[in-house]
């Protein structure tokens, strides 16, 4: 049971559908013929996906506020009114190849839960991978956007699946940020549908020990 809950509050704060993701890749006896289908426009791979300029990780330590998640993800498109508001705490490394420390909390089931997170820097700035344990399961993080003191804008890719998340300093966005963050995932392929806001009250300040899920070095 407590292994469950781990994995379902850590799934939904990362906003994949792996389930989705493993099940196009499954079933169907493997003697039948293949179809010939158009082949499809290639996804920019993560490498092609260019990082901010000047991202600082120590400008952007300290917290910010998930104000939307942008992805195809079926579950945020049925239950998206029902996401609860997420806090963000970045911790820069205090030495040389030390990973990024990220605190994430929300509340599930009415309690209060944190998810703590390493990301591995690269030689590139902005650009960041969370370990799943095999290089299959890392997910790449690209820091997309930012002006370091009011808004943030995270690419995740795990799978080949996408995910958008934009934060603010502050728990109300204002309109000028908001517009930016439906352009910057209009550009990525996602429409306004497909956008899912989070809510701007409620948000967990501190949790108990026992509501803690170590992710390091992964879950």
């Amino acid at each position: 049971m407590v292994g469950a809950r781990r994995g379902l509050l850590v799934g939904l704060l990362v906003c994949f559908c792996l389930t989705e993701t493993l099940a196009q890749g499954t079933g169907g006896a493997q003697s039948r013929p293949k179809k010939v289908r158009p082949k499809k426009k290639k996804e920019p791979t993560t490498s092609e996906i260019a990082a901010a300029k000047n991202v600082d990780i120590n400008q952007m330590a300290g917290t910010w506020y998930l104000s939307s998640v942008a992805s195809k993800c079926s579950y945020l498109m049925k239950q998206g009114s029902s996401v609860e508001a997420v806090v963000l705490t970045l911790t820069p490394p205090s030495e040389p190849k030390q990973p990024l420390s990220v605190s994430t909390m929300t509340r599930h089931n009415h309690q209060c839960w944190e998810v703590l997170q390493a990301y591995t820097l690269t030689p590139t700035p902005g650009n960041f991978v969370l370990n799943g344990g095999r290089p299959l399961l890392d997910t790449a993080v690209v820091v997309l956007d930012t002006d370091h003191s009011s808004y943030a804008v995270f690419h995740l890719k795990k799978m080949e699946q996408v995910t958008l998340k934009f934060y603010s300093r502050t728990k109300k966005v204002s309109e000028a940020i908001l517009d930016k963050f439906q352009d910057v995932a209009k550009k990525h392929g996602f429409d306004y549908d497909l956008m899912t806001p989070y809510p701007s009250y409620s948000h967990c300040e501190s949790v108990e020990k026992v509501h803690v899920i170590n992710c390091v070095p992964f879950c």
